[in-house]
C-alpha cells in the first residue's frame, strides 16, 4: 500500500474530513486531496504532523512498515517484556550494531 492509500485509509478510519486534516497540519484542503490521490507528497514536516494526527509513525505512512501502531504503543510492549527476554533483545541489538560497524 502506498502513502496515498494509507493517508486516505487513516482519514476514513478517523472519520475526518479533508478540511479537518488540512487545518490540523496547516495546509489547504486541496493539498490533502493531492496527497490522497498520489499527485503530491507531503513535506517531511507535514508528514510528521500527519503521523501525529493519525497517531501512527512516519515509517508506516511511507510504507517502510505495515504496522500502523504508534511508537508509544511499541514502547509499552517493550516495557512489558520479561527481564530475560529484554536482556536477550539488548544483546541482539548490540551484536547487530557491532556487525554494522564492521
Amino acid at each position: 500500500m502506498c502513502t496515498a492509500e494509507r493517508l486516505l485509509k487513516l482519514r476514513l478510519q478517523k472519520k475526518a474530513t479533508q478540511l479537518e486534516v488540512a487545518r490540523q497540519i496547516g495546509v489547504h484542503k486541496s493539498s490533502i486531496s493531492a496527497y490522497e490521490v498520489g499527485r503530491r507528497m507531503p513535506t517531511s514536516d507535514q508528514l510528521c504532523k500527519l503521523a501525529d494526527f493519525y497517531n501512527t509513525t512516519t515509517d508506516y505512512l511511507l510504507g517502510r512498515t505495515d504496522d500502523p501502531r504508534d511508537i508509544a504503543c511499541l514502547m509499552a510492549a517493550y516495557q512489558k517484556m520479561p527481564l530475560k527476554d529484554l536482556e536477550l533483545f539488548v544483546k541482539f541489538r548490540q551484536l547487530v550494531g557491532q556487525s554494522i560497524a564492521n
